[in-house]
């Protein structure tokens, strides 16, 4: 009797390479993102409203192609738990397979390729987190030094009299005074 865990050497092969396409796919548009992160970082530093607005709208496009990779990504892991046994006895409810369980489950040809696949999108994240970091302290840096630029303004106008807290133009006090020339 054949061994029914035993998976298809076809299907799982299929299943190898669209997870190692996807891979890839998830790659480039992390790269896409993180070029995106740089000019955000450019236009953030150099206080150019209408470039981080574009800079946004195409990062939203391609965190939408992200998504969408990554709901494709889901089914064929899945998938490939599946034709490799299924998950550890003794697993978590909410276990999810990495490409480091799949590797170890798979011919060396199959699992180097996913290792090196996985490993570029895993960079590319690490890298991608460490320019965000460094974008969300610039734009934090910028906001502190506007914010300074206004208190120190406010106080210079509101010291002379002709601005109220609220920045409009106060009416001045009328006063009353007069002269006594008959003397």
């Amino acid at each position: 009797m054949p061994d029914t865990r035993t998976p298809n050497r076809t299907a799982l092969e299929t299943l190898l390479d669209e997870l190692c396409s996807l891979l890839e796919a998830l790659g480039r548009e992390h790269r896409t993102l993180l070029g995106l992160s740089e000019r955000k970082h450019r236009a953030i530093s150099g206080a150019k409203h209408a470039d981080l607005a574009s800079c946004m709208r195409d990062e939203s496009e391609v965190v939408q192609r992200i998504a969408g990779i990554e709901q494709r990504r889901e089914p064929v892991v899945g998938a490939l738990v599946q034709a490799l046994g299924g998950p550890p006895v003794g697993a978590p409810r909410h276990w999810r397979a990495n490409s480091d369980w799949i590797a170890a489950r798979v011919g060396e040809r199959h699992a180097e390729r996913l290792r090196r696949h996985a490993g570029e999108v895993r960079e590319v994240i690490a890298a991608l987190r460490a320019r965000n970091g460094a974008a969300g302290v610039a734009a934090e840096t910028l906001a502190r030094h506007i914010q300074g630029i206004i208190r120190t303004v406010d106080q210079r106008l509101s010291a002379s009299g002709a601005y109220t807290p609220r920045g409009v133009v106060a009416a001045p006090a009328s006063t009353l005074c007069g002269v006594d020339i008959t003397s």
